[in-house]
């Protein structure tokens, strides 16, 4: 067996990840992996993620212990490996959960890898290929705006959109304004985003947060379940926190060195994202 062919089969063994950590996986699969088909080397499936800032993909592989980190994507590609990802994330997938359960499907029949393929794996490997031609709801969405107030987010919904932060957000500064917003060319992401926190606007396959109130009240819920941008967020809610009291138009000396160290954390953040 040559070294490829060997790496699709024998298994790194998976962690077994906490439901945060399996919340945040799957958030980051939904936004910016693939459950991939490959006939390279037999068939199989790759579950893969990309993004160019290092610390989200190598966190993927901190809490799961296996796969490959190289240039700007994380892949596993040993079947047993990426059959124990699909289970323990599957539950907590939004737009990709019927591709993961077809996957699932197909590589708890190809585990073994003695065996040759049967016409049921056939059967099942087509309807892996028939879901990944799906659009995943690329189309655009409708335009929306939702006033609040921001509703309470369930364990899961702070996880998972702590991850599109992660993966597909950005925190804005503009004077001395906040905003964050998440773009996705999958309408029902954003959809999902707006839903569960009754707050933003939808435009342009953008979902947009804006007004120190309405940044705070989401970001003060989801901050303990950031991996890759806590610190900042942090920062910010220490800003707002001092600032939405007394809804102050005019700078004080402490709001300044807040704020500069809001910039300082923004400019840190773009440096590490174009490694």
């Amino acid at each position: 067996m040559n070294q490829v062919t060997a790496e699709v089969f024998d298994a790194e063994l998976v962690q077994q990840m906490s439901e945060e950590d399996c919340a945040w996986l799957a958030a980051a699969i939904d936004f910016d992996g693939t459950v991939a088909v490959s006939k390279t080397y037999g068939y199989n499936i790759i579950v893969k993620l990309y993004n160019n800032d290092l610390a989200p993909r190598a966190y993927a592989k901190e809490i799961t212990g296996v796969g490959t980190v190289k240039d700007s994507y994380w892949n596993v590609t040993n079947i047993a490996d990426n059959l124990n990802i699909l289970k323990q994330i599957e539950p907590f997938l939004i737009l990709k959960r019927d591709l993961a359960k077809a996957a699932i499907i197909f590589l708890s029949g190809r585990v073994n890898k003695f065996k040759r393929l049967t016409d049921e794996d056939l059967r099942n490997w087509k309807a892996v290929e028939q879901l990944r031609r799906s659009n995943f709801g690329a189309e655009d969405v409708e335009n929306r705006k939702l006033n609040g107030p921001v509703l309470q987010l369930t364990y899961r919904e702070r996880n998972w959109l702590a991850a599109a932060i992660d993966f597909d957000g950005c925190i804005s500064t503009g004077g001395t304004d906040i905003s964050f917003s998440l773009y996705n060319s999958c309408g029902a992401l954003l959809t999902y985003a707006i839903d569960i926190t009754n707050i933003g606007s939808i435009s342009r396959r953008t979902w947009l947060v804006c007004g120190h109130q309405n940044v705070y009240d989401v970001l003060i819920q989801i901050v303990p379940y950031l991996k890759c941008k806590q610190a900042l967020a942090e920062a910010i809610i220490d800003y707002l926190t001092t600032r939405l009291p007394r809804h102050r138009k005019a700078f004080q000396t402490e709001d300044r060195i807040k704020w500069k160290r809001i910039l300082k954390l923004r400019r840190r953040a773009s440096k590490e994202v174009s490694r």
